[in-house]
């Protein structure tokens, strides 16, 4: 009988942390979905991996390292458009208008035919002169993404003694 009293709790309370956990990903509650552990198990378990083959695969799987990536991607981006500011641009506009005034003695549509305007429009910009803005702004653009660097290298330095002290722990015991 207390077997079954504690199947049927653990049950509950896995029935609770799935719900739980669907409220968090914003499921809905008829929503399933499997958690997939096989690569978190494969990790742990196979022991007789060295640091370098198990951090190569944990580059590819944790959220942190690819997020971090992502930043680096983005604030190399970000040098790019700073250093499009440089450059000439050239811009182009075209319009169409039409009006109708109570004032006038002709009819609605005899309005809208009288009174179009069509416009087209070219600019060209050439930055002989903005006042050092474009060349402050490419410095620190570059202070950024050396910053980005350091600090995605940080992340995967912090990765790998993570992995090398969890082998080391795994393997003493």
């Amino acid at each position: 009988a207390s077997d079954r009293l504690s199947l049927t709790k653990a049950q509950n309370q896995y029935n609770k942390t799935i719900l739980e956990l669907k409220q968090l990903l914003r499921l809905n509650v008829e929503q399933s979905f499997a958690i997939d552990t096989n690569t978190t198990q494969e990790l742990i378990l196979n022991a007789s991996n060295n640091v370098d083959s198990i951090f190569i695969r944990a580059k590819d799987i944790l959220p942190q390292l690819k997020q971090q990536q992502m930043l680096l991607s983005a604030s190399e981006k970000s040098l790019a458009i700073a250093k499009g500011g440089v450059y000439p641009s050239l811009n182009m506009n075209a319009g169409y208008s039409t009006g109708f005034f109570d004032q006038n003695t002709l009819t609605y549509g005899e309005q809208l035919e009288e009174n179009q305007n069509q416009w087209l429009g070219l600019s060209l910009r050439v930055p002989i002169y903005n006042r050092a803005v474009v060349s402050s702004d490419i410095k620190r653009k570059r202070i950024a993404l050396k910053d980005q660097k350091i600090l995605f290298e940080k992340q995967k330095e912090a990765l790998y003694i993570e992995i090398w002290n969890a082998i080391e722990d795994l393997q003493s015991a």
